[in-house]
């Protein structure tokens, strides 16, 4: 590793560096402040990959960190029940596994429950369940999503991380 070699400086290799710049506005997880040079082996212009490669342990979780806030997103963005758009956040999902569990004590629970469209809809006991399942399922999934891809990164060589699209 050569970081911060200038311009006219002879690689191990024997290519010379004609052109180096500082990336400081990352376009993937790779971008981080990389240092990129162009050499010269006296016949041709090669691109020389970055001087701050990271190590494939550290790609790992960058993309692991990208997958998790992915999840997350979709996690927190809501669900469908009944033609009625519901949040999923944290709190939503605690507070409907609450009602579900009023829910399931007693079948003539009913409960005025705000939808992310802004408006009251009024929930039986029989919907509260079901909607809480919705939200358990989708959840889940989610979660296994997450998991899946946490295996391919784990698993993969460095040629797949460098192309993996998360």
């Amino acid at each position: 590793v050569i970081y911060g070699a200038s311009v006219g400086t002879t690689l191990p290799n024997g290519n010379k560096i004609v052109e180096r710049w500082l990336n400081d506005t990352p376009t993937t997880p790779f971008d981080i402040k990389t240092d990129y040079a162009i050499t010269f082996d006296g016949t041709k212009v090669i691109f020389v990959q970055n001087y701050a490669t990271p190590e494939m342990d550290d790609i790992r979780v960058i993309l692991k960190q990208q997958v998790s806030n992915q999840r997350y997103n979709i996690e927190t963005s809501g669900v469908s029940y009944s033609n009625t758009l519901y949040s999923t956040s944290r709190q939503a999902q605690s507070t409907i596994a609450n009602m579900a569990v009023l829910a399931a004590a007693n079948s003539s629970y009913t409960v005025n429950y705000k939808s992310l469209q802004n408006t009251f809809v009024t929930l039986s006991a029989s919907d509260v369940i079901a909607l809480s399942n919705k939200v358990r399922s989708f959840v889940q999934s989610c979660f296994d999503t997450e998991y899946s891809y946490y295996q391919t990164i784990d698993t993969a060589s460095s040629v797949q991380l460098y192309t993996m699209n998360v």
